[in-house]
């Protein structure tokens, strides 16, 4: 069985410079959107004031609200500013894919927010529409070290997608860290195009002298490689993820060799070693450090615990 896998985070556009302070972009959210708070406060109780007046105090106090009506207004552009810049610059992700994760694609940087905007003529309305007016609130927490509210969209999301036809429900999917997304039945259900990756595979029964499992039968995926234009942003980490939990639950066994790429420096094999033995790839009982290039690696399944 033959599998490849492709991950292009940019094709071609120049990546969006990451914030090089998001716990500041946070709380320049969480400042204006005490702003607005605090000018809408005012606005109504000014509003108030204009109607409860004496017709003789009515002129100043409708100079008064008009200006309060100012303040807020350049407050919600402030704030709009802000969950904007919180947006471009992928604030509340981390190292890990999560759904606030940020995304170079053929169309530009694809944010969740972009997705939700471009689908929302088949996503539950309500939904969507509360989604993006959570969002910044999520980005801004997130980033100030509460994974709650991400984690709680994670699990709306798969909910929702749930009940959505495949093309759709896989456009969300894309957003959701590798474990948590679902894992289809069979080998040639992985395949998938999006603007995030492209994963094609096949099943050619050559080399099915390869590992065999009790019953016989050859089950075995042979990853060929994965393609990430931009490293350090979780998204061939949580690709990677994903086929080791299809291989865990159907009990493939993933082989493939340890190649960097031509023209590669060996520190890239040692760096690449290690991130496959994080994830239980092995090459004999050599410790990742003294894997050698271009020989197979291989990843036997794990005892996947189904609940009663």
């Amino acid at each position: 069985m033959y599998s490849h896998w492709l991950v292009d985070e940019d094709h071609g556009h120049a990546p969006r410079p990451l914030a090089s302070d998001p716990v500041a972009l946070a709380h320049k959210w969480h400042t204006a959107y005490g702003d607005v708070e605090r000018t809408q406060r005012r606005l109504i109780a000014a509003d108030e004031a204009v109607e409860g007046s004496w017709w003789w105090n009515r002129r100043r106090l409708a100079h008064e609200a008009r200006e309060r009506t100012g303040y807020h207004r350049r407050a919600l552009a402030e704030l709009l500013r802000a969950g904007d810049h919180l947006e471009r610059n992928a604030v509340g992700s981390t190292q890990n894919w999560s759904a606030l994760s940020r995304v170079n694609a053929r169309q530009g940087a694809l944010s969740l927010e972009e997705t939700l905007r471009r689908l929302a003529n088949d996503l539950p309305k309500g939904w969507a529409k509360s989604t993006l007016a959570s969002l910044p609130a999520i980005r801004a927490n997130t980033a100030l070290g509460a994974p709650t509210d991400v984690d709680h969209l994670h699990t709306q999301i798969l909910s929702v997608a749930r009940d959505l036809r495949t093309e759709v429900a896989v456009d969300l999917y894309e957003h959701i860290p590798g474990p948590l997304r679902p894992l289809p039945e069979t080998v040639e259900a992985l395949e998938r195009r999006t603007p995030f990756r492209t994963l094609s595979v096949s099943l050619p029964m050559e080399d099915a002298r390869w590992e065999l499992l009790a019953d016989g039968a050859p089950r075995r995926i042979r990853l060929h490689d994965i393609v990430v234009e931009q490293r350090g942003r979780g998204l061939g980490t949580a690709v990677l993820e994903h086929l080791c939990a299809f291989a865990d639950e159907h009990e493939y066994i993933i082989t493939g060799q340890l190649e960097p790429g031509p023209g590669k420096p060996d520190a890239d094999a040692v760096r690449l070693a290690a991130w496959y033995a994080r994830h239980g790839f092995r090459q004999g009982g050599s410790p990742p450090s003294q894997w050698r290039r271009g020989a197979y690696m291989s990843r036997a399944p794990r005892q996947v615990q189904n609940p009663s």
